[in-house]
């Protein structure tokens, strides 16, 4: 997955390094780690409901084949895939791990013709296709028809959005806590890259399928926890780029985000705010009150220790970290919403 990279939007390998010609009577190395990386988390994710990114968190080449094998049980061999990619692989693994015998040499007198490779890269198409849509306990999915906000406050929203792209004119944008993308499709009509990510997996899969029905190019929908980020990982932690660093813009969108974090997340509001400013040059984001509802349902069963979650410390750390440009109060001061630029000296 890692040498799968988004242009415009589509999936595309970019390891050219890993394309080789067939030889004939040679097995399809790469049967194997595909399977790690690319077969296991799917089904992980159709037949088990496992979240299989945190599988990558800790491990660069996936999900071991040992791993795979002692999660589906013996009901699961009526699954499709199952017993072929998984037990199967395994028990032969398990008969050539401690045998003698050459084994690329005892594959090419075998029956790995390059009919029976292409076969077999059938049968993987064809279970991948048909595996069931995983299932996703989402509570934000619905959140762009059940929000609190009126038809007046939504539109002065989009048009403080608007002002924030027209005046700072980003090339690329950050939208974090995107939901299904609103504003993320918003920003796409004048940003050349949107980045939009979220926690949610199921908004961020209806976001990318609306990017692909609608061909919008320009957004790239992730699923990532700003809370519990990717982190660097590999070789002198430079082979991959911690989620920080790869979502890196000009400007970012934080609406609705700061109680999620802050009080969510028990991070402090300046700490936030320097995340802001680590992310991008400038943006929008939103205050959200202690009175505002969803604060006091975040509330309902914690103590209040958020002493600092006020309107007047995020503003003295927008204002030590920004140039604050407008601020536009709604809801009677229970939301406002701030657009600032990078502070200039």
């Amino acid at each position: 997955p890692y040498n799968i990279g988004f242009v415009e939007a589509k999936p595309v390998l970019i390891d050219l390094l890993s394309l080789e010609r067939h030889e004939a009577g040679a097995p399809w190395e790469g049967y194997a780690q595909y399977c790690r990386e690319f077969v296991f988390p799917l089904f992980f994710a159709a037949y088990r409901g496992i979240d299989f990114r945190v599988f990558f968190r800790g491990q660069l080449n996936g999900i071991e084949l040992a791993t795979a094998s002692k999660v589906f049980s013996f009901w699961d061999l009526l699954r499709p895939g199952v017993w072929k990619h998984v037990k199967l692989q395994a028990l032969l693994e398990r008969t050539f791990r401690n045998s003698t015998v050459d084994v690329n040499e005892s594959y090419r007198v075998g029956h790995f013709s390059k009919d029976a490779i292409l076969a077999n890269m059938r049968n993987l198409r064809r279970t991948i296709e048909t595996l069931p849509r995983p299932g996703a306990d989402s509570h934000w999915i619905d959140y762009g028809a059940t929000h609190s906000y009126t038809a007046d406050e939504q539109a002065a929203k989009v048009a403080f959005v608007e002002a924030m792209l027209e005046r700072l004119r980003p090339r690329r944008v950050v939208d974090l806590g995107c939901n299904t993308g609103a504003y993320s499709v918003l920003a796409a009509s004048s940003a050349e890259q949107v980045i939009a990510i979220d926690l949610d997996s199921a908004c961020v899969n209806d976001l990318y399928l609306a990017v692909r029905r609608k061909s919008i190019p320009n957004i790239v929908p992730l699923v990532g926890d700003l809370l519990n980020p990717s982190p660097a990982m590999g070789w002198m932690l430079r082979e991959r780029k911690s989620l920080f660093e790869r979502i890196e813009s000009d400007a970012f969108l934080a609406l609705a985000l700061v109680h999620h974090i802050c009080i969510g997340g028990n991070v402090p509001v300046e700490s936030f705010v320097g995340a802001l400013g680590d992310i991008a040059r400038g943006g929008v984001v939103e205050w959200v009150d202690k009175s505002d509802p969803m604060v006091q349902f975040m509330l309902r069963n914690r103590a209040d220790v958020f002493d600092g979650y006020t309107w007047q410390a995020f503003h003295a750390a927008l204002g030590a970290r920004f140039d604050i440009i407008d601020i536009v109060e709604q809801k009677g001061g229970g939301r406002r919403l701030c657009m600032v630029a990078a502070r200039v000296s």
